[in-house]
Parts: C-alpha cells; sequence; structure tokens
C-alpha cells in the first residue's frame, strides 16, 4: 500500500464556485487524482495515475511537499482549463494525493 500525502486541489488559488464544480465533475468521472512522484539526481517528476497526461515536474532533487503540490496543481489546471477568478476567495476543500517512491 502506498503511502499517500493529501494535497488540496484548488489550493488558495482563487477558482469561481462553477469553475470548482465543473473541474470535481470532470474529476469525478476518472475517479479521483493520484499521482505517483519519483525523484533522482536531475529532480522529480509526478504522473497521474488516472489521467497520464497530468504531468508534473521539478529540477530539486529533494523538493518540499509545497513544491510538489504546487506544480501538480499547476498541471491539473492546465489540464482541465481551469479559470483563476481574482475577485473570489479560495477554497481547501477539495484534494488530491501523490506519493513519494
Amino acid at each position: 500500500m502506498e503511502n499517500y500525502t493529501y494535497g488540496s486541489l484548488f489550493g488558495n488559488e482563487p477558482v469561481s464556485e462553477s469553475e470548482k464544480v465543473r473541474v470535481t465533475e470532470e474529476i469525478q468521472k476518472l475517479g479521483s487524482l493520484s499521482f505517483q512522484v519519483t525523484k533522482d539526481e536531475d529532480g522529480w517528476a509526478a504522473q497521474c495515475n488516472e489521467l497520464p497526461a497530468i504531468i508534473a515536474s521539478g529540477t530539486g532533487s529533494n523538493p518540499s511537499n509545497t513544491e510538489i503540490e504546487t506544480e501538480i496543481r499547476a498541471a491539473i489546471f492546465a489540464v482541465f482549463d481551469v479559470t483563476l477568478d481574482s475577485h473570489k476567495a479560495p477554497g481547501l476543500t477539495e484534494r488530491f494525493q501523490y506519493a513519494i517512491a
């Protein structure tokens, strides 16, 4: 069994409620989003188990959880074409999970 860490799907990003609903419904069709994170001397990479097109990475060989979560979130936003709303306060209820190999 993997030792997963959970990250907030929308984090502190200003995403409208309607956009959250749209993205959450799309993700629910997949069941969930989980990522496998691998590290080596050149950096790290995270690939989504349910939708392999979602890939995040960084050049640090010892990334912080904040860095991993920020880059995974950015990759999710890109794939699901998330629109940010600069007038909306962020929510913290939705999550994704990742395991470091």
